[in-house]
């Protein structure tokens, strides 16, 4: 853990993991303005032990989501966020997405915008974007 105090004098405390990347932020602890945010790191491998996914997961001061899926040299290939349902467990909703050629640049991006559904109005409507890098 360690600790910060800006030019403002507010404090800022850092909490890490044995790699030494941040886990979480506490922001202006013990006062009435006392926020935080937290990233995890995820490395989920299947019964054979061949890695299945490699993630991030950063939640926002308020309580907002962003999961980010990297390949095996650890560029970007998907991007969720989150949604809370009324079960209290996250539905991610890929918003972004992207391929690479055999050099290593990216070739293609896709982003993902959805459509929030009215009361008594079919949903699921979902636009996608996709960009073709030369």
């Amino acid at each position: 853990m360690l600790s910060s105090i800006d030019n403002i004098g507010h404090q800022n405390i850092y909490y890490y993991d044995p790699l030494g990347r941040v886990t979480k932020v506490i922001f202006c602890p013990d006062t009435s303005y006392e926020s935080s945010t937290t990233t995890q790191y995820n490395l989920i491998k299947d019964e054979e032990d061949n890695i299945k996914e490699i993630s991030i997961v950063d939640t926002d001061i308020r309580e907002n989501a962003r999961k980010t899926q990297f390949d095996s040299l650890h560029r970007p290939i998907e991007e969720y966020r989150s949604d809370i349902s009324s079960d209290n467990m996250p539905h991610w909703f890929k918003i972004a997405s992207q391929s690479y050629d055999g050099f290593g640049r990216r070739k293609t991006q896709t982003t993902y915008d959805y459509h929030v559904p009215i009361a008594n109005q079919p949903d699921n409507n979902t636009t996608s974007i996709e960009k073709i890098l030369l």
